[in-house]
């Protein structure tokens, strides 16, 4: 699901939903030294729990890992849409120095499948146009495939959407990678399915080096569990992923980069609300 843009291409298409977002993904701005990445551990996940039971010795709970806590999520159905209602999906990258300077994406889908989209940049409407009609500036960057119907190809599906970053060799997807790619569930526009959700969720949890970051709240005060992939140093600059989850709902709510190894050094926040409203104006 990633695109990669030359500065030409992407200020031609700037009002083009995904691609400010894939390029800021992809390259992230380059620093003057590299600082070495850092070990991070969550203390809920490294301590074993200990219980009494009456009458026997210690009996020793099962920890929470990044797998378990993956493989728990149960993802609630996306909502059945009366008349006059809309399924509306709201979208904000920002960095999160300068949460001010965002890009905005906004959908409104009704029962069937009409609506609006809007862009707005740093403020600004820069695109507003009926749900899945024609762009008013062309786009060179390649449409995104829809999520597989089999889980089975779902290994294979974000493996063909891992990025290879301008003048980067390429190579095997890492776990940052994958997660990175399914960040797609952050920004779809209609909805990332349950069952697909679920998909997602079991390929990473098998994936070597997850971690559990536990109880969080997103960058927008909400409720979540995280789990985060670390950056490689040479291949993505230090830069991880950090996935939060609304433990209620089991749907995604937001997607944090972070530098070096720690999840409370965040850089690029994509931010994700949904919800059933009553007209193409009203955000969830």
């Amino acid at each position: 699901m990633i695109d990669t843009l030359t500065d030409e291409q992407l200020a031609a298409a700037r009002a083009r939903t995904h691609e400010r977002i894939n390029d800021l993904l992809v390259t992230p701005p380059r620093r003057s030294r590299r600082l070495p990445a850092l070990g991070f551990a969550v203390a809920a996940a490294a301590a074993a729990v200990v219980a009494f039971a009456p009458g026997h010795g210690p009996t020793r709970l099962a920890e929470a890992t990044a797998a378990t806590t993956l493989r728990g999520f149960d993802p609630q159905p996306l909502p059945t849409l009366a008349p006059g209602e809309y399924y509306a999906v709201r979208v904000v990258q920002r960095e999160a120095k300068d949460p001010a300077d965002a890009l905005d994406l906004r959908y409104w889908a009704d029962a069937n499948g009409a609506g609006r989209e809007q862009t707005l940049n740093d403020g600004k409407v820069v695109r507003d146009k009926p749900l899945g009609g024609p762009e008013p500036v062309p786009s060179t960057a390649p449409a995104h495939p829809r999520w597989p119907t089999d889980p089975k190809d779902l290994e294979a599906y974000l493996r063909a959407q891992v990025p290879t970053p301008p003048g980067a060799p390429r190579h095997e997807p890492t776990t940052r990678d994958y997660v990175l790619a399914a960040s797609q569930m952050i920004v779809d526009p209609r909805g990332t399915p349950p069952e697909t959700l679920r998909a997602v969720f079991a390929f990473l949890s098998g994936l070597p080096g997850m971690k559990l970051v536990g109880d969080v709240t997103d960058p927008l005060g909400r409720p979540g569990k995280a789990v985060a992939a670390d950056g490689d140093p040479q291949i993505h600059e230090g830069v991880g992923v950090e996935l939060i989850v609304n433990p209620d709902t089991g749907r995604p709510l937001a997607m944090v980069h972070y530098r070096d190894g720690d999840v409370n050094r965040p850089w690029l926040q994509t931010i994700r609300t949904e919800g059933v409203v009553t007209s193409s104006d009203e955000l969830p």
